[in-house]
């Protein structure tokens, strides 16, 4: 059914305006505004049609202001009421009135609050849902890994991460540097071969490679590194790679044959290997910003 509202605009120049409006089946319009009392025009001016499409709203209708109401309470008074579409219109005839709309900027991404746990959830990023990587095959060292026979196996592991601190450890660490932007991180984490990694001993043959750094001298490896935030916050770059440190060969063991539990030999030069995988793995390659809609931390422009 058709009703008609009638509203006095003395101000306006005119004496009644009559504004039909269609109830009961209505959609929503598709808007092609954006700016303050214009979800429909692009102009410098909101016009009639959007003083409408606001009074449509007022009364319960679906418009584009259901999705951006701030541009439609132009009084900003928190509603879209009939007042609203009154200001509008007379803006829109050339009135002199203030549309006032609490509209935030648009938003890309968040700054980031620079701190360690955001380090670590950059890291985390680096792994699978469950924490892992994949190692990947070493085929051509003097001492394969993830290579049994010569064939890379893939996927090999893999390596868990456990960046969570138990009761009484002591948590991540971000400190300034001189710049105040700059930062140097100290990531604790547990690290341990959810599958023993297979190795090609010289004169020994096929062995296992089991990683467990809670039986060693430490129960946790550190990652350090440094990296600079921008002035706003809201990238994080890396100003270097990371470093394993604490990682040991009492972290490693040698499975399979007797002559595999005696070729310790072996093991350093594993060790070697594997902190350059770690760090290789958990690296950043470049800026890292926090989208406003997921809160996910992506490559900046992405």
């Amino acid at each position: 059914m058709r009703q008609c509202r009638m509203r006095w605009l003395g101000a306006v120049g005119i004496s009644v305006v009559t504004v039909c409006l269609t109830l009961g089946g209505s959609t929503a319009a598709s808007g092609a505004g954006g700016d303050c009392g214009q979800p429909t025009s692009t102009g410098n001016l909101p016009t009639a049609g959007d003083a409408l499409l606001v009074l449509k709203a007022s009364v319960g209708q679906a418009t584009v202001c259901d999705d951006s109401p701030c541009i439609c309470d132009v009084d900003d008074n928190g509603s879209v009421i009939v007042s609203d579409a009154l200001l509008i219109l007379k803006k829109a005839v050339g009135h002199s009135v203030v549309l006032a709309c609490s509209c935030p900027p648009p938003c890309d991404y968040v700054p980031f609050a620079a701190t360690a746990d955001e380090i670590t959830e950059a890291f985390e990023q680096r792994l699978d849902s469950s924490g892992n990587f994949e190692v990947p095959p070493a085929c051509d060292t003097s001492i394969p890994l993830c290579c049994p026979g010569g064939t890379p196996l893939s996927p090999c592991g893999p390596l868990h991460f456990d960046f969570v601190p138990k009761e009484g450890e002591s948590g991540p660490t971000l400190t300034q540097l001189s710049e105040p932007d700059q930062f140097a991180f100290d990531i604790p984490v547990r690290v341990n071969t959810v599958s023993d990694l297979p190795v090609t001993v010289p004169l020994v043959g096929e062995c296992g490679l089991r990683i467990d750094t809670t039986g060693g001298d430490s129960p946790r490896i550190h990652v350090q590194g440094t990296l600079e935030f921008s002035t706003d916050r809201i990238s994080m770059s890396p100003l270097g790679g990371v470093t394993v440190n604490g990682l040991t060969s009492a972290d490693l063991a040698l499975t399979g044959s007797f002559s595999c539990t005696l070729a310790n030999s072996a093991l350093d030069f594993s060790l070697t290997t594997l902190r350059a995988m770690i760090e290789e793995q958990l690296a950043s390659s470049g800026q890292l910003c926090r989208q406003c809609d997921t809160l996910e931390l992506v490559p900046c422009g992405s």
